[in-house]
Formats: structure tokens, sequence, C-alpha cells
């Protein structure tokens, strides 16, 4: 069985139940299969496409980022799904690395492509049909479109095809290729402690393991519906989304992520699942006027990326009930490696022993956790080392990046970089991050990429980024420099100096001016210290 037998499946059994919801707009089940074979069709037809060639979307949340990855689950292409967050030259980056042969865009972020579109190479451009853009194939030239609603056609640029015209061309019953379970259906990018782009390989294979797996751990049923506002370049969109799918529910799209917008959301779709990061709990919990929306739909409010603070979590159980439930994982993992059911979380609260609310769950009954040590040695309870884990969900590798792989996953164990311990009842836990990465607001962001932009500077002799405590972000980035002798510079022009070179969650909130930096007797800036110098996070 591969990822798209799902899309066939339930049209066939449930033709007219709800499969995506957008902005007032459901496609069924039948719908959704039919448009996604068209554009299959059309992709080959129109532009040759082949079994293993690359579709990448650049787009915020969308129906079409669906069917993108639904032809891919279909038909054998390998979807990847681009993060619209990036500078040009950031994205530039990631494209020549993953060379797709067709790229879809949305009409706001046109202008990002433009700015590298000499460098792109051969491909096919596809601009998304939004309303009030025309559905012909060539647009004349002219301004760059805003980020914003959709504008014109008369503001498009050339050598855009239409989506819907393109879908339109295609056949609802394509001729199929023999595709297995070991093939590729996705590409999804993470990044290394340099900030290299790394793109992870997952197959069909692992892909349905991990999403059948997350709704039984879940207890996903046909009648749910998943809001989702977590971006889709993002792993956990796809693994909820796929949750959902195998259990033949219902996926409801948000453009992007607001706490107004997502609760109407819940309001008007009777969203049964939401999966936020603890820094969006907080803004949802201090929003004025929670109580007026009708939230009672909702059955699991699904938080990852780092544990809750008891506190969050205790007003939260007050606000929603007890319908919090955690997930650890990586995208190299599949992701989830690791659960923290409702229940537990609930006898942690009644009891006072919240300790337990520090991990991060026991590992799905699918996933081995074992903690290493510095030569892969199997530590004991309660030792500190390195979390390894093994599933059927791991990615096979990174696209592109042999020795990167064999580094990554060693007999079997994908190496997470995350330091911690398991206790005596199989509880994981994290106590620090071997790379330094800090997640703020759920997304990851690497020190060392903005340190190498912070060198750049004229004024700057030494620099050191941490993640440091912060009540909305969870973990705040903070930049902490040495300036050279004789010269000056402020935090708001550093930080300003950063956001011409890095995307604009990468900037560090904070810079704060030090005479001296602290270092280990090989010189090297001890982050431990700085990080204790501000507080755990």
């Amino acid at each position: 069985m591969i990822v798209g037998d799902l899309i066939a499946h339930y049209a066939q059994t449930q033709p007219d139940s709800a499969a995506v919801s957008f902005e007032g707009v459901t496609t069924t089940y039948g719908e959704f299969d039919q448009r996604v074979d068209r554009l299959a069709d059309a992709l080959k037809t129109t532009y040759g496409a082949v079994k293993g060639d690359r579709l990448a979307v650049l787009s915020h949340n969308r129906p079409e980022i669906l069917e993108v990855f639904g032809a891919a689950e279909k038909t054998g292409f390998v979807a990847v799904a681009l993060s619209w967050r990036l500078l040009p030259h950031e994205l530039l980056t990631l494209i020549r690395d993953a060379r797709p042969a067709v790229l879809f865009v949305q009409p706001r972020h046109i202008p990002t492509v433009e700015a590298i579109r000499e460098e792109l190479g051969p491909i096919h451009l596809v601009r998304i049909t939004e309303p009030s853009v025309s559905a012909g194939p060539s647009a004349p030239a002219g301004p760059s479109v805003p980020a914003g609603p959709a504008e014109s056609s008369a503001t498009l640029p050339p050598g855009y095809d239409d989506y819907e015209t393109l879908l339109a061309s295609g056949e609802a019953y394509p001729t199929r290729w023999s595709v297995t379970e070991d093939d590729l259906v996705c590409l999804v990018y993470t990044s290394g402690t340099t900030g290299a782009p790394r793109a992870a390989m997952h197959t069909h294979r692992g892909q349905l393991a991990h999403a059948r797996a997350a709704a039984r751990e879940i207890g996903i049923a046909s009648t749910d519906v998943n809001l989702i506002a977590t971006p889709f370049f993002h792993i956990a969109a796809h693994a909820m989304r796929l949750a959902h799918s195998v259990q033949g529910a219902a996926n409801a799209i948000l453009d992007s992520w607001d706490p107004l917008q997502a609760l109407r959301a819940v309001e008007s779709e009777r969203a049964t699942f939401l999966q936020l990061v603890p820094s969006q709990v907080a803004v949802v919990l201090d929003l004025p006027d929670l109580d007026r929306f009708d939230l009672s739909s909702l059955k699991t409010i699904f938080y990852a990326s780092s544990p809750m603070p008891v506190e969050l979590l205790r007003r939260g159980i007050e606000a929603f009930g007890p319908i919090f439930m955690q997930a650890y994982g990586q995208t190299e993992g599949g992701p989830s490696v690791s659960m923290l059911h409702k229940a537990e979380h609930v006898d942690r609260m009644i009891t006072g022993d919240v300790s337990r609310l520090a991990s991060a769950g026991r590992p799905l009954p699918e996933v081995t956790v074992e903690i290493h040590d510095d030569e892969d040695r199997a530590l004991p309870p309660g030792d500190v080392g390195e979390i390894c884990a093994r599933s059927p969900y791991l990615m096979t590798g990174y696209w592109g990046k042999p020795d990167d792989s064999a580094e990554a996953v060693r007999a079997g164990f994908l190496h997470t970089g995350d330091m911690g311990f398991i206790d005596d009842e199989g509880f994981v836990y994290i106590v620090d991050r071997k790379k330094d990465m800090i997640i703020t607001g759920g997304v990851n962001v690497y020190p060392r990429e903005i340190e190498e932009v912070l060198y750049r500077h004229p004024a700057i002799l030494e620099a050191a980024v941490i993640g440091v405590p912060d009540p909305k972000w969870v973990e705040a980035v903070k930049a902490l420099v040495v300036l050279k002798r004789g010269k000056q510079t402020t935090e708001a022009e550093l930080v300003d100096f950063c956001g011409q070179h890095l995307a604009g969650y990468k900037k560090p909130k904070s810079v704060e001016f030090w005479q001296e930096l602290p270092k280990s007797p090989a010189g090297k800036i001890l982050k431990k210290e700085l990080r204790l110098h501000y507080g755990p996070t």
C-alpha cells in the first residue's frame, strides 16, 4: 500500500465526506481524488514529468498544497514544501538542492521567486490560482505582488502557467506508474548545526506507518476534524494531516497562524483537533474574549516542539479541559518518537507530582529509544546522554548527503542531537540540546548561522547566540557581542543588520554588549555558562 491509496479508498467508500475545507469551501473525498488525478496527469502530459521528479510548493497553507502532495502520494512524484519565510537567496539554496521539475507559487510569493528567477535553471513555474487572479497561463508583466490578498493578473509577471488551467487539462483517470512502499513520497527540509539545508527523505512505508500509529495513539475517528494552523513546510502539519486522512477524517486549513482566526475556525468547523506550540497556547489563553468562542468540539490540543510550562498547562486545562497531549520528535524521525497522553497530564495535575510533565512522554509502541554516550554505548536509566531512536518512521537519509545520513542514522538508530535521559518507567526527558539549537515559537533556529552574519558586521569582535526564556516564544533568540576596540554600534542596528541577511524569525530579539565572553582553556566560547546567566530555558 502507498499513501495515495488512502485518497482512492475514501473516494470510493465515502465520496461525499469532507476531505479538505478552506475559507468556507469544502472539497469532498470524491472531488479531491479527481483533482489529484487531473493534476498528476497534467504534470505528465504537459511537462513530461516522470516518477521521482520533485514537485515544490511555495505557498501559505492552501488546499493546492494537499493536491500537489496527493499527486506525489498517488503517482510517484516527490513533494517538497518550501518555507515562505525565507529570503530569496535562502530559498535559492533549497531549490538548487531539491532540483524540482515544477515549482508551484502562490501569487504573494512570486516577488521572491522573481528575485532569483534567472538563477533557477530549467523549471516549470505554476501560479496557484486565487480569487481575482485570472486563469490565463501567461499574465502580462507588472510590479511585484506584495504579501497579502491576491492581486489582479495585471500585476503578475509572465512565464507562470495557471494552476486551475493546468489541472483542467488533465485526465481524471491517468495512467499509473508502478509505485512501491519503499519509494520516496516527500522531502522535508530541516537544518544542520551550520544552518545548511538538509532534506529528510521519507517513504510511503514510513509515512503510512507513522500516520497509523499517530491515529491510534491520539484516538482519531472518521468524524473528527483536524484544524491545521501549522505551516505545511513543517513536517508536523503533514504528519497530523495524514493521521486524520488514514481514518477518513477531515482536514480544515488556515492560511497561517492567527489566534482569533484559529478560534473562529474551531467554532465554525467544529474542529476536534488543534496542534499548537506552547507559545501559541500562551497567546490564546491571554486573549481577553476567549470565553465568547464555542470551543466545545475540541477533543485534543496537541503540543510539540518543547515541554509545556506547568503553570501554562494548568491554565490550559482550566480553560479547555483535560484534552492536552504532547509529542516529541524530529523531521528525521518521521516525526514522532514519544507521546505524553492526556490521562498522564491529568493524573499528575491531580496528584501534584508535576515533575513528570517535564518529560516528553514514553516512546510509541513501534519505537525503541536508547540513551547513548559519545561512543554509542547504551546508558542505564537516569544517565544523561544523546537520545537515539529506532522506528519504522525514520527517514531513509538526507537528500544528496550520504555522509550526513551515515552520521545521523547509525546501526538503525537516529541520533537526535538532543541530550536527555530515560527514567525507570520509560519516560523520556530532554535536558539539553547537544547542538545548541534554539526553538523559538516552535521553529528551529541554529545559532551559528546568525553568528556568521554578526561576524560580518564591521564593529563585531566576538558573537554568541543563545536561546533565553521568553513568556511568548518559550525561547527567544539573544545575541551577546563584544565590540572591536574603538568601534560603536547599537542593538537596533545589529538587529536590522541581521534582518538584511536572514529570515525574520532568525533575527535576535535582543542584543547585549559584553566586555568579554566566557571561554574554555582552549578558547571556545562557553554557551552553557551564558545560558545559565539568563536562567534555564
